[in-house]
């Protein structure tokens, strides 16, 4: 199987970032990476997300105003799209900029998987699913932050006995680390 052609001008990822195809020789392409870097890659080493025309990179960062991503999922919900389709429901064009947004989107992983080379729009209770969970984590880290202001400050209370265990366990040699310590900037 042949890599797809690549044109100059075109936006891709490259390791998860956007890159601009500044050039083709041959068999490799030069990208112009974030910072005004260059690499020389094989096309099988990115993704095509544009085709262009992309003069500079700096111009993906010209968020697209308008964003309506969840209605672009409720209307591909449960379905395989591709982040053209994203792009133009969620933005209402498909512009390198909201090829860009729209990927970044993908990625965040709420309404929309990567699935392979295609993107699959998430079930509602795959959406609820991933909303509960985040809101699980945030909940753990702010009490987490909140036992380390506890005990900095000496005023533990009984909701702080988990985190209290583990230095005990450590104390008795149950453990060998203990995340609270090394926290807390202790031995």
């Amino acid at each position: 199987m042949s890599d797809p052609i690549i044109p100059t001008n075109s936006l891709v990822l490259y390791r998860t970032r956007p890159a601009r195809v500044a050039a083709t020789a041959g068999d490799k392409l030069t990208l112009e990476l974030e910072g005004g870097e260059t690499a020389r890659v094989r096309p099988k080493d990115v993704t095509l997300l544009h085709v262009g025309p992309l003069r500079s990179l700096a111009d993906v960062w010209t968020a697209p105003v308008a964003e309506d991503l969840e209605a672009a999922w409720e209307l591909l919900a449960g379905s395989t799209t591709t982040i053209r389709e994203i792009a133009e429901l969620a933005y209402g064009e498909f512009t390198p900029a909201s090829a860009w947004a729209a990927w970044q989107r993908v990625t965040d992983g709420l309404y929309f998987r990567v699935a392979g080379e295609a993107v699959r729009a998430a079930s509602a209770e795959e959406v609820a699913q991933t909303l509960e969970q985040r809101a699980a984590e945030a909940a753990e880290r702010q009490a987490w932050e909140g036992f380390l202001v506890r005990a900095r400050q000496g005023t533990v209370g009984p909701e702080d006995g988990r985190y209290l265990r583990e230095v005990e366990d450590l104390a008795f040699g149950r453990v060998e680390r203990s995340r609270v310590l090394r926290a807390l900037g202790r031995e």
